[in-house]
């Protein structure tokens, strides 16, 4: 069972744990330009807030096909799972 376990390729959820951590840290940068706003160029803030924004949607892109993948992947798993294991009502197994 475990062996089974290893098997099971993670890439994708690996991949979106790490975009939901840079957009973490991008969410905590455009909060951050907000308190600084006051404190520089309008055309510097608005640059820069800009720039957040973009990576952010490039990342969406990103997390896009590989959210998918990993439904698909949670799905096969589950339905892999639930034909190996024989039905079983009470302590008899079908």
């Amino acid at each position: 069972m475990l062996e089974k376990l290893r098997q099971i390729d993670t890439s994708a959820i690996e991949k979106l744990v790490n975009i939901k951590k840079e957009q973490d840290l991008l969410n905590g940068y455009l909060d951050k330009s907000e308190d600084l706003k006051e404190k520089v160029d309008e055309i510097v803030y608005q640059r820069v807030r800009d720039d957040y924004q973009n990576r952010h949607r490039e990342l969406e892109k990103e997390a896009n096909p590989l959210q998918a993948e990993a439904r698909r992947l949670e799905v096969s798993s589950a339905y892999k799972g639930a034909t190996e294991r024989p039905f079983q009502c009470g302590r008899f197994a079908f």
